[in-house]
């Protein structure tokens, strides 16, 4: 018997919507798949993400440091190059009044040398030896006086009393 026309094009309907159906689900699955692909993906992409920003994160500390590292190193070059600096004008000025002090002496000398000649030498011992004999003489006469103080204060006083009676 045949069916009635009603039910077969309820059966084709059927069919084509279960095809559609069936169509439909694998297109779900299909995006289902692709959908969990993608959150894989998505999901390395955000530890990569993490990973990366851990990264730049270590890398800008590092710089930071080196950058203060570096200013440091550079405030300590600047010291080193004022001390050297210091140093050198030190050693200039110590250098100079070195100089000047063998020129000082070289004068000397060549003053002392035209004066004490070889052949003026004689000379100038005698002129010493005089030196010290009238020295001595002196010395022994002022040591003569210091042994006969209470005489010449007696004499000084003598001299006081008649100075102020004849003023009188």
């Amino acid at each position: 018997m045949a069916a009635p026309a009603g039910t077969r094009v309820l059966d084709k309907e059927m069919k084509e919507a279960m095809s559609q159906n069936d169509a439909l689900q694998k297109e779900l699955e299909a995006f289902q798949n692709e959908e969990l692909e993608l959150e894989s993906i998505r999901g390395e992409k955000e530890d990569l993400k993490r990973m990366l920003q851990l990264r730049y994160e270590e890398a800008e500390a590092e710089f930071s440091r080196q950058v203060q590292r570096n200013g440091n190193w550079r405030q300590l070059l600047e010291q080193h190059r004022c001390e050297m600096q210091e140093l050198k004008l030190k050693l200039r000025k110590q250098k100079m009044n070195f100089e000047n002090q063998l020129q000082q002496l070289t004068e000397l000398h060549k003053n002392l040398y035209s004066v004490f000649t070889p052949e003026e030498l004689p000379a100038e011992i005698r002129s010493a030896e005089i030196g010290i004999a009238q020295l001595s003489a002196a010395v022994q006469l002022k040591s003569a006086q210091l042994d006969c103080p209470d005489e010449e204060l007696d004499e000084v006083n003598n001299q006081k009393q008649a100075a102020t009676f004849e003023q009188s």
